[in-house]
């Protein structure tokens, strides 16, 4: 899914309105909770972006066992954030 930097935005807006509406005589807690509430905009934020990433042609060498290999060349990647 893309970012939605506006929806973001509202969110933000969204939680500092409700900490100072539920903490007005008590700037601690408002600040709390509003901290709270962005850390969980942040978090769903970036948790819905979709990252694309393509292997490059390269050349692929595994040393080891069936059950245990590992590759002896580096595979490079590209990606991208939507």
């Amino acid at each position: 899914m893309a970012l939605d930097q506006s929806d973001l935005k509202t969110q933000i807006k969204s939680a500092m309105e409700a900490a100072r509406a539920a903490n007005p005589e008590d700037p601690d807690a408002a600040l709390d909770a509003f901290a709270d509430a962005l850390a969980t905009a942040i978090h769903n934020y970036t948790s819905a972006a979709t990252v694309r990433v393509t292997a490059q042609v390269g050349e692929i060498a595994v040393s080891g066992t069936p059950a245990a290999q590992q590759n002896l060349f580096p595979i490079l990647l590209s990606g991208e954030l939507e």
